[in-house]
């Protein structure tokens, strides 16, 4: 029983230790529970923020597509007045170089032919002949010093627009780095936003097994206090139950004892009554028979008696008749069989009171085996309620492992969100690719404002005034860097041409990049969508 009393101590100081782990445990997941709340709070939130975020960017995508698409069209159509322009221009300055030569050959012609006229015999006539063509000349050379300084005075503007190109291309470097950074946040940010989507939807399914959990949880707190309260009152009443068990084991421990003596003393006992029962069986039978032959006697006695009584009654009147016969040693006889007849019946009387007496002291014997039998079935109910509590236990166990299986198995699904986060790593290159789509775009844009600003430059004609007099050994120098100019600017102009006609066809391929950007996008929603109603 001490033993018993030690082991429901040890299983109460058990049970009372889990308890509080599972305490322990409940504050735990309730901490846990509020925060996984608050982190879902604020991915609502950044949720609702990403796709408005993502309706405006889609709206600010579609409008610079649009405005894009029209400076194109105006950049192709300025494109091609400039490619007319210049060929105007290389066509002016063919002639213009055909006439300079024309110019020498006659400048030649009339340098040896005024020395033959104004020789010796030569006449007014030819004079002003010369002087006119003189004064041609001269008109046609401050013509073309005038082209050629208008051309001198573009190519400068030109060189300056080309610094101006220079700085704004710097500029738009500039602002493309800027871009490009902002576009890694913006990519980030959306990474970002699709990992705290794809936390949402786990959250939200975390959110329902935290339901179901508080609900196991309050069953099990509701339980747990039940059963904290019953293991308090079962403790109490254990400890009272131990107490008295104690003083009733001490008790019992001696009255085991003295039942041990009195079970040794009742064993030999009962031995001894089996081998009296067995004798008094046998003596019980030969008792029968005596009876029965006694039984016989005594009907023969009796007879005997009733011939006695008339042979009394016949000796009694022939007593009277003959009174000094000598029969009275007869009559002595009789009396003596009679006692010895009753002396008989007494002892079989004493031996039937013996046997019952001995029947009746092991009646009274028989309540100590039942108080062995009281104590077996209290030692039986003791083993039963310490089996109740081993299952009980056992029940308790049980659940720690189950909460224990379930927080696994939170676990494994918080992993297997982390792996779905890594799938939609295409959502996070598809963002990447429409990052590198929209400096696209934007070295488009600036190519385009670089085309408008030549646009808008003030435009110059050939002048119309006449220069001061220039000397015919600076046309052709200035004309042939004036040429190599020209080419130089036809080779940018054609240059530019092909930019503009790669940026038309990069416009189109981001055009088509974008909408299966969009496509790309809208489909990402409507599966988090759908991920999110199945959670």
């Amino acid at each position: 029983m001490v033993q018993q009393k030690l082991a429901l101590q040890k299983e109460l100081h058990c049970f009372q230790e889990q308890m509080n782990d599972l305490n322990i445990l409940k504050a735990k997941a309730d901490s846990r529970v509020s925060e996984i709340e608050a982190n879902c709070a604020k991915i609502l939130a950044e949720k609702t923020a990403c796709k408005d975020d993502g309706i405006c960017f889609q709206a600010v995508l579609r409008v610079e597509n649009d405005r894009l698409e029209e400076e194109l069209r105006t950049a192709n159509a300025l494109v091609e007045e400039q490619k007319q322009k210049l060929e105007l221009v290389g066509e002016n300055l063919v002639k213009v170089s055909e006439r300079v030569a024309f110019l020498e050959r006659c400048m030649a012609n009339t340098s040896t032919s005024s020395e033959e006229y104004l020789g010796p015999g030569g006449t007014s006539r030819s004079a002003t002949a010369l002087f006119e063509v003189i004064k041609y000349l001269q008109g046609e050379n401050r013509q073309t010093a005038e082209r050629m300084m208008n051309a001198e005075l573009q190519w400068k503007r030109l060189q300056s627009q080309q610094a101006d190109a220079t700085e704004q291309r710097l500029k738009l470097e500039e602002e493309i780095l800027k871009l490009q950074k902002e576009a890694e946040a913006y990519v980030r940010e959306i990474a970002k936003k699709n990992e705290m989507v794809s936390r949402l939807a786990a959250t939200e399914g975390l959110q329902k097994e935290n339901q179901s959990l508080k609900v196991q949880t309050e069953r099990l707190t509701s339980r747990c206090e039940q059963l904290s309260k019953a293991a308090h009152v079962r403790e109490i009443t254990k400890k009272n139950e131990m107490v008295s068990r104690l003083a009733a084991t001490e008790g019992l421990q001696k009255e085991n004892q003295s039942l041990k003596v009195q079970t040794e003393r009742l064993t030999n006992r009962c031995e001894q009554l089996s081998k009296a029962a067995s004798d008094l069986q046998a003596r019980f039978a030969t008792l029968e028979a005596e009876k029965i032959a006694e039984k016989g006697k005594l009907q023969s006695a009796l007879s005997d008696l009733q011939i006695a009584r008339k042979e009394i009654e016949t000796w009694k009147e022939k007593h009277n008749q003959a009174l000094i016969s000598s029969n009275f040693t007869r009559k002595m006889i009789f009396s003596n069989e009679i006692e010895a007849v009753k002396r008989k019946l007494s002892i079989l009387t004493a031996e039937r009171d013996s046997t019952r007496k001995e029947l009746e002291k092991s009646v009274r014997e028989a309540p100590s085996k039942a108080a062995l039998a009281d104590l077996q079935k209290k030692l039986e109910d003791s083993e039963t309620e310490r089996l109740k509590q081993s299952t009980k236990f056992e029940q308790l166990r049980q659940i720690a492992r189950q909460y224990k299986h379930k927080s696994q198995t939170l676990e494994k699904e918080l992993e297997t969100a982390q792996a779905q986060k890594d799938e939609k790593s295409a959502a996070d290159d598809s963002a990447a690719e429409i990052a590198r789509l929209k400096q696209e775009l934007v070295a488009a844009h600036a190519e385009i404002e670089k085309q408008k600003q030549q646009k808008t430059l003030p435009r110059t004609g050939w002048p119309t005034e006449a220069m001061t007099g220039t000397t015919q050994s600076k046309t052709a120098p200035l004309l042939h860097t004036q040429l190599k100019q020209v080419e130089e600017l036809n080779l940018q102009n054609k240059d530019l041409s092909n930019k503009v006609e790669e940026l038309t066809k990069k416009c189109g391929d981001l055009e088509g990049k974008l909408s299966e950007s969009e496509m790309k996008l809208v489909e990402l929603k409507q599966e988090n969508d759908t991920k999110g109603n199945s959670n």
